[in-house]
């Protein structure tokens, strides 16, 4: 009985009826968040989780493909000298059949250790064209941050609800008071 007295739910006489209103609407909305919150928030993440992993798949089958590239002079003539001291290694005449069967020859950057004749994978276009490789979207990224999303937004629009409930039960309570302060005050005053 504490608990519905301290949320304005009680039989208390001194309780307008626009506090038992406001009291009862703020409880159907925390009802409401709390039965539909976790629905709403797993289901956004889902269909983030679903879309970034479609599009992992769709880049790895459409956008780029990995092929060999045959290295045609030594790597270590194409180092480059640092202003730290640091060589760098740079890139390298190769080449490589594309996916659509074309032959081409370009610069690849080869990892450290490769040799002149030895194959690297590099990343190329459905033409054969050097492409750099493609960041894939990180399915569970995407799904806790619009999980995350849904929830503020689903909260907010609780807390948009429940000020606007409290601005009505307040403008009701405003008149009632002028109502009946008007009514009593005639009697204070002596005018009728």
């Amino acid at each position: 009985m504490k608990a519905f007295r301290k949320l304005g739910l009680d039989r208390n006489p001194l309780r307008r009826r626009a506090d038992r209103v406001e009291a009862w609407l703020t409880v159907v909305v925390a009802l409401a968040v709390m039965a539909m919150g976790p629905f709403a928030v797993w289901s956004a993440a889902s269909a983030a989780h679903d879309s970034a992993a479609a599009a992992v798949q769709r880049d790895k089958r459409y956008r780029s493909f990995q092929v060999a590239a045959v290295l045609r002079d030594d790597p270590a003539r194409y180092l480059v000298h640092g202003a730290d001291g640091v060589d760098q290694q740079g890139s390298v005449p190769a080449r490589w059949t594309g996916p659509d069967k074309s032959v081409h020859s370009g610069l690849v950057d080869p990892p450290s250790g490769a040799r002149c004749g030895g194959s690297v994978v590099i990343t190329t276009d459905v033409h054969g064209n050097v492409v750099d490789p493609p960041i894939p979207p990180n399915p569970v990224g995407a799904a806790v941050i619009s999980g995350g999303c849904a929830a503020v937004v689903l909260l907010a629009v609780a807390a948009v609800m429940v000020a606007l409930i409290r601005w009505l039960t307040n403008r009701s309570r405003m008149s009632d008071w002028q109502t009946e302060w008007l009514l009593v005050e005639r009697g204070w005053s002596g005018r009728r």
